[in-house]
């Protein structure tokens, strides 16, 4: 079954960047209360684009990755000097109580390791955290709950949050937010999608 991109409707101004995204396929029942790449998944299976290769379904994957960073700055905003996008993310991951500095909220938002898809999904479900990189690694590769790739697209926030799921390691400290040094590309935080 082929699908051809809907134009957006009037309504569409008030929907998520995920909600926008589903509506361009209204043939789709897209359901919000799962997990966003889930549904991506179940779309592409409803329309028989099983091939990585299908060019639909990577048009379509370009667009559904877009909505994902969309949505999660969004949600948490993108600039990392703004104290209330900490703010926000001390809520979401229960840090109580909340720091009172810009410092002190990042330091405690970035402690913490948490998937990314899943704080996309928050304001509908609990968010899990992980005690280690090396657990937080082994429940996204096991979920396939996988953010999409770093680029130009990602804010400050987001790159802040990035961990290496494909290279975890059990000691390794959470972000401080700084760039690590070291051969480019090992290591490089695992956020592609792996093709469906």
């Amino acid at each position: 079954m082929l699908s051809t991109p809907a134009a957006p409707s009037s309504s569409v101004a008030q929907a998520t960047a995920l909600q926008q995204f589903f509506e361009q396929y209204p043939e789709f029942d897209y359901n919000p209360e799962e997990v966003p790449l889930s549904e991506f998944h179940r779309m592409c299976r409803a329309f028989g684009w099983g091939s990585s290769y299908h060019p639909e379904k990577n048009a379509a994957r370009e667009e559904f990755n877009a909505a994902m960073k969309d949505e999660f700055n969004s949600l948490y905003g993108s600039d990392e000097k703004d104290i209330r996008n900490w703010e926000k993310l001390c809520h979401v991951l229960s840090i109580e109580p909340v720091p009172k500095t810009l410092s002190a909220c990042r330091h405690a938002v970035l402690e913490k390791h948490v998937n990314l898809v899943d704080l996309v999904q928050a304001p509908t479900r609990h968010v899990r955290l992980f005690p280690t990189e090396k657990a937080l690694s082994e429940y996204t590769l096991e979920k396939n709950r996988i953010f999409p790739k770093e680029d130009a697209r990602d804010g400050g926030v987001l790159r802040a949050l990035r961990r290496h799921i494909l290279d975890p390691k059990e000691s390794r400290p959470p972000r401080n937010g700084q760039k690590r040094r070291g051969k480019k590309g090992r290591g490089a935080k695992a956020n592609t999608t792996p093709a469906a």
